[in-house]
């Protein structure tokens, strides 16, 4: 763990680099100093791996930073995060359900604090994203993306 702190931590890989740029967008992440911060869904069946800092920038200088946790496998193997699963982490979560009631059923949640805590952070989530690039350009960019992640 000791290695990774403070590093920039992961490459994109060609294909992603340059559709980034072609939208104008940059995503950069570290490891995050503080290690003790647990995600919201943090349960002690449902471990974590490290946390990284992660940003998604345009170039209008709008920017995005959340916290990433990487799997306890990669953790445990030493593994580095890749940047593009960061990317396809972000845009599946672009996908979930605006409406909460459409969110329990789609995600398999009760109508609980559980379901709504985890609906509040994903919503949160969205609305940094659509900070820094259009709804509708997101869109185009996740046909894009799945095209190269998918071909």
């Amino acid at each position: 763990m000791e290695k990774f702190k403070g590093k920039k931590m992961f490459e994109c890989g060609d294909a992603i680099k340059a559709l980034l740029e072609k939208y104008g967008l940059t995503l950069t992440g570290k490891v995050a100093t503080a290690q003790n911060i647990k995600p919201p869904w943090f349960t002690s069946v449902c471990g974590c791996g490290i946390r990284y800092r992660v940003t998604l920038a345009n170039t209008e200088g709008e920017k995005f930073t959340y916290n990433f946790w990487d799997s306890v496998y990669a953790k445990e193997h030493g593994e580095i995060l890749k940047g593009d699963a960061v990317l396809e982490t972000l845009l599946s979560e672009c996908r979930c359900p605006s409406d909460y009631g459409d969110f329990c059923m789609e995600m398999g949640y009760d109508d609980g604090q559980e379901g709504r805590k985890t609906f509040n952070n994903v919503q949160r989530l969205k609305q940094g994203i659509y900070s820094v690039i259009l709804e509708q350009d997101l869109e185009k960019f996740q046909v894009e993306f799945d095209a190269i992640v998918n071909p």
